[in-house]
């Protein structure tokens, strides 16, 4: 459907239908790739973000790192958020990649905004190779840009046995809170008292009121997402702007307490969550969320497309994340953003 040179080539692994190459857009893949982790792939981690064209790696500092560092420091979290431009294809490189060095250095889990909760059955029942691909797509309901920009990911998972987790709040929720706000009540805080049954209130962020969000996090909703573009995330072009605050603690409740159950399930394996950059910047959001929850130890790495990727704004990338991944604006978006 699509042919599109990537002028990444020579700084970035990708995945191609039957072996890792150089980054190639191709027609999205009809049959599952074969994928193993290759040491050979993960041994380039050192040269990527260094000195390339298209990709530029920071530390909080502006010191220029590989991703190798990047990894390095993942291994000694406990979680890793990795916060994207969903239509940002370095990103998902950059997800991938990291997966596959947290799965080679042990047990992890792929958490994930672009699934929800309540098909975490279907999820699974893929991963076990129980129903096949096309059934999974219509169940599980994946965003629109799955194939192009998520399903590697996924795929990777299912060939090396590796847990995705469910994360997002179903969205039909988000939109019944935010017409509970539209109509004169707290969405969010009533949420849990409301006639919902019990089926349903098993997908809700629980003791919400007990974990409210900072003033920094208030603030980082009302002054930085207001001006941003949607990026193809169904939930954002559902809410109106007005609306986004409530929406918002919703929603990064919800996926702080997926994953925090997911540790506590299974506390032999690191989490990698993937999820739109707002969610994790600045450690606002669903991690802020996450560390009123659970004492664990987090790792924030955000992808920034940006015309210049040689350059680290301390005003607007030092208090970002642990680390800043600056990507090439100019390469092909995987769909045209809204």
């Amino acid at each position: 459907r699509r042919s599109v040179a990537c002028g990444i080539a020579a700084t970035l692994p990708s995945i191609s239908r039957r072996k890792y190459s150089m980054v190639s857009c191709e027609e999205e893949p009809k049959t599952r790739p074969e994928i193993l982790a290759q040491p050979e792939i993960l041994a380039q981690l050192d040269s990527i973000g260094l000195d390339s064209k298209h990709i530029s790696i920071f530390d909080r500092k502006g010191q220029r790192v590989s991703l190798a560092a990047v990894i390095r420091a993942a291994t000694e979290a406990e979680v890793v958020f990795i916060g994207e431009t969903h239509d940002d294809p370095v990103a998902h490189q950059v997800e991938l990649l990291t997966l596959m060095a947290m799965h080679q250095a042990g047990p992890c889990t792929l958490s994930m905004e672009m699934f929800e909760s309540d098909v975490q059955a279907v999820v699974d029942e893929y991963l076990a190779g129980l129903i096949q691909e096309d059934d999974f797509l219509r169940d599980a309901r994946p965003w629109p840009n799955y194939k192009s920009d998520y399903r590697y990911a996924v795929e990777f998972a299912k060939e090396m046995e590796i847990p995705v987790l469910a994360a997002n709040l179903p969205q039909r929720y988000l939109k019944s809170f935010v017409r509970q706000q539209q109509e004169g009540e707290d969405g969010c805080m009533n949420m849990s008292t409301s006639n919902w049954p019990a089926s349903a209130l098993a997908f809700f962020p629980k003791h919400i009121s007990a974990f409210l969000p900072s003033e920094g996090y208030l603030a980082h909703i009302t002054q930085d997402i207001s001006s941003r573009q949607t990026n193809g995330c169904p939930y954002m072009q559902e809410i109106r702007k007005q609306e986004l605050t409530s929406a918002l603690i919703c929603w990064d409740s919800a996926m702080a307490e997926s994953i925090a159950q997911q540790l506590s399930d299974r506390p032999e394996r690191k989490v990698v969550h993937i999820c739109g950059s707002f969610h994790c910047e600045q450690h606002l959001g669903t991690v802020e969320m996450l560390s009123k929850r659970t004492g664990s130890k987090v790792l924030v790495v955000v992808v920034y497309p940006e015309e210049d990727v040689q350059e680290f704004d301390s005003h607007r990338h030092g208090k970002a994340a642990d680390f800043v991944v600056l990507s090439d604006s100019a390469l092909p978006r995987s769909y045209p953003s809204k």
